[in-house]
């Protein structure tokens, strides 16, 4: 990637962590790390975005909070994306990764969640089209400046190609995951061990390992998007693990 010196005199030392992060749980963490030092971006979503629907893949906020997870996974199930500009923006043209700005001066939820003050949307094509949502809610400081609009579009090739190579490193996972059988069996093994996880938990963790993406269980459970989260959450925090990789291994060892 060429880099234009006057605008980013150095490569920010986050994008070293999100380089290092290809394929493991901490990467959408790493990622709005980057965003944030680029940027100022507060959440970010990644979605992989085919004929006729979108994926969310990862998503993170800077506080820790699960707002951006919450709310990719709600916006890719609800089809809210379809009248977005910036993934209409992508579908039309969708050659190279560039910067399309959506303002919005709105809260996207009623239930206490942030105010979305300026949303950006980034896009390219890689091995999968890919768009990449980068919002700031900073109340002092809502939108993002001339600046900011050219960092991310030098950092949009590096970030596409950061995660096209994370989501193939996690479809090899997942194809390596074959030999354990069905998610029924999965289910069944973990409820033979003693983490103390209810029904719901265990139908959840065993739709991670088995590698569906949480909207994908929530269709399949058929429970909506945050309650997946809510009962991901609960079952990590029994089983004392951080992420889909830890609960792999607990899996394997046990």
């Amino acid at each position: 990637m060429q880099t234009d010196f006057a605008i980013w005199p150095s490569p920010p030392p986050s994008l070293a962590r999100l380089v290092d992060s290809i394929g493991s749980n901490v990467f959408d963490a790493q990622l709005i790390h980057c965003l944030h030092e680029i940027s100022g971006a507060d959440h970010c979503a990644v979605y992989a975005l085919n004929s006729d629907r979108v994926e969310l893949l990862a998503a993170a906020s800077i506080n820790g909070s699960d707002h951006a997870q919450t709310r990719g996974l709600d916006y890719a199930s609800s089809q809210s994306w379809r009248g977005d500009s910036g993934f209409l923006a992508a579908y039309g043209d969708s050659s190279m990764p560039r910067a399309t700005l959506v303002r919005a001066r709105k809260s996207y939820s009623a239930r206490g969640r942030p105010q979305v003050y300026d949303k950006l949307f980034l896009y390219g094509i890689r091995s999968h089209l890919y768009g990449i949502s980068v919002l700031r809610d900073d109340m002092h400081n809502p939108r993002f400046c001339e600046r900011d609009l050219q960092r991310l579009s030098v950092f949009a090739d590096m970030a596409f190609s950061c995660v096209d190579q994370h989501v193939r490193a996690r479809e090899r996972a997942v194809r390596a995951l074959a030999p354990l059988g069905s998610v029924e069996i999965i289910e069944s093994s973990l409820q033979r061990r003693t983490l103390g996880l209810s029904r719901r938990e265990l139908q959840v963790c065993a739709r991670i390992l088995y590698g569906l993406p949480l909207p994908e269980i929530a269709r399949d459970l058929g429970i909506n998007p945050e309650s997946v989260v809510t009962y991901k959450r609960r079952a990590f925090l029994k089983a004392k693990v951080s992420g889909r990789h830890e609960l792999m291994r607990l899996y394997l060892e046990s």
